[in-house]
């Protein structure tokens, strides 16, 4: 820190390289980079990167703090190419500097490439009541504790989402699992968490 406060921080890159489905999928099947997917958790259910974060763009400016590794190298899936700019200017502000790439034509041409997606079955809260009051789901709330002590489902468990890569062994698996937090819907983790797939 003393360094970078007398001499500064070293010059960051403007232009994330952006780059087709191909490459872009390499770059995912090395291993080389995380993949941060900025659109809004509704879509990114519909349809991902498989193995990709859903960090929506208003929380670009806090969340990568919890999500990633000091000079984690990241690629960015975003909703329309503008919103690329305004991300890494997020991430570089929490000193996350090795944006490696863009997805040219986002999930759309992803998908049009033929390239595998990962998807997550969302729910109303009709149904994910229903689903509770038949004890047939655990629900887990990743909310932090101020929005815990204003209101929670019932027999919710709480654990914040900036702990979850620390804590998989506490979830608990014996049964589907919906994960509620502020962005108000209610997603179910993919089938390979949990043994029955239905809520």
């Amino acid at each position: 820190m003393r360094d970078l406060n007398i001499e500064g921080p070293p010059p960051i890159q403007n232009a994330v390289r952006e780059v087709p489905p191909t490459e872009f999928g390499e770059l995912v099947d090395e291993g080389a980079v995380t993949v941060i997917d900025t659109r809004e958790p509704g879509a990114f259910a519909s349809s991902h990167v498989y193995g990709s974060l859903n960090i929506w763009l208003d929380g670009m400016s806090f969340f990568p703090g919890w999500a990633l590794e000091d000079d984690e190298p990241v690629a960015l899936v975003t909703e329309r190419p503008l919103d690329v700019k305004v991300a890494r200017m997020y991430l570089g502000r929490l000193g996350f500097d090795d944006v490696k790439a863009h997805l040219c034509g986002g999930i759309p041409e992803w998908r049009n490439k033929g390239k595998p997606f990962a998807q997550q079955k969302t729910c109303s809260i009709d149904t994910l009541k229903k689903a509770i009051d038949r004890a047939a789901v655990n629900v887990l709330d990743v909310r932090d504790a101020p929005e815990w002590k204003q209101g929670y489902l019932k027999g919710a468990e709480n654990l914040f989402v900036g702990h979850l890569k620390y804590r998989f062994e506490d979830i608990s698996r014996d049964k589907p699992l919906a994960i509620h937090c502020s962005w108000g819907g209610a997603l179910a983790l993919p089938q390979a968490f949990y043994r029955d797939s239905e809520l």
